[in-house]
């Protein structure tokens, strides 16, 4: 999660009472984010905090309290009078019953996450996965441009590949709770595991291991300075700087991450017959337009029939806030008016 610093706080005229905000809380594997947000989603005031999983869920939770209630502090407001509070969490949700079934990079098993922050917060809490979170929030960012389009597919590309599908204006969760892990999905079959699918391809964790493979056969790769020497990991505005630039590792790497991500699209596209798709992300907002170009490209390829050529790929409005303000509207829908 890439985290808005406190001077991109957005002041807004306060609404009409308490009961107009909802909190939002964005939950990842390193950092935390909370908002205020009222009526219009504007956010009124916000706090982060390092996530610090190591430390174990009860300390985790202690910090988003802590959190809810700086939020609360910095915009004048009494927790009490705000009717409901969203939280979006990494991993596989159980959205009904507000269960964290499984969150690797939190070591999350089975948490009770709803109940657990509910009895410290004293308010009605909304649980839904981070990506499904953003999605929602892109959504309703675009409803007063498009009241009539009721159906939006959104893949974010980061540490991992999330992705969040709405349905007839509805978070689309599936019998089994997970629908739209479009990062899961398997591009490759004949590869071994960890090269399989859309994820091993396209994510952060997934290129990083690409390019330190192939290193040896691209010996002038300025790619070679951009790898970390602890983690192994590349950052995306170094990969961007080295396509842009024309290094060859670099573009055969986008080329890799662009047909899994094109191709992927394209399926779910044939398949739902959706006509848009929303890209976000910590990679995909570093690599700009020309790899939403790429995407759009491969997609174009693949996707049927014909006339699905004329679905709507766009990069996310929201960018980093998305997840946030998603949460803060999905405990309007679902927590109270």
């Amino acid at each position: 999660m890439k985290v808005i610093s406190e001077e991109r706080t957005v002041n807004c005229p306060p609404p009409t009472s308490d009961a107009a905000r909802r909190l939002g809380i964005d939950l990842g594997g390193t950092n935390m984010q909370a908002a205020l947000v009222d009526e219009r989603s504007a956010i009124l005031a916000r706090t982060w905090r390092p996530t610090r999983a190591h430390e174990g869920s009860e300390a985790v939770l202690g910090r988003i309290e802590e959190a809810v209630r700086e939020v609360c502090g910095k915009a004048g407001c009494d927790l009490n009078g705000i009717p409901a509070v969203g939280i979006v969490s990494p991993g596989g949700i159980d959205h009904a019953s507000g269960v964290v079934l499984d969150a690797p990079n939190l070591g999350w098993t089975d948490l009770p996450l709803r109940e657990l922050l509910q009895s410290r917060l004293g308010r009605p809490v909304v649980v839904e996965n981070d990506v499904n979170g953003a999605v929602w929030g892109e959504y309703m960012a675009t409803r007063q441009e498009n009241a009539a389009a009721r159906d939006l597919l959104g893949v974010w590309v980061g540490t991992g590949v999330g992705g969040g599908l709405i349905l007839n204006g509805a978070l689309h969760h599936g019998p089994l709770s997970t629908a739209g892990e479009i990062g899961q999905t398997v591009f490759a079959p004949h590869e071994p595991t960890g090269l399989r699918t859309v994820e091993d391809h396209a994510s952060r964790t997934g290129y990083s291991r690409f390019i330190r493979q192939q290193l040896d056969s691209f010996p002038d790769s300025v790619l070679r300075a951009a790898v970390d020497a602890e983690t192994g990991v590349v950052p995306a505005p170094e990969l961007q700087r080295a396509w842009m630039g024309g290094d060859q590792l670099a573009r055969r790497t986008i080329d890799r991450m662009t047909a899994a991500l094109g191709v992927a699209i394209a399926n779910t596209v044939t398949l739902l017959a959706v006509d848009r798709v929303v890209i976000g992300g910590g990679v995909t907002e570093a690599m700009g337009e020309p790899f939403l170009d790429a995407i759009r490209a491969v997609f174009g390829e693949n996707v049927f029939p014909a006339r699905g050529r004329s679905c709507s790929l766009r990069m996310t409005q929201l960018e980093a806030d998305a997840g946030l303000i998603g949460a803060a509207l999905l405990a309007r829908a679902e927590g109270g008016p």
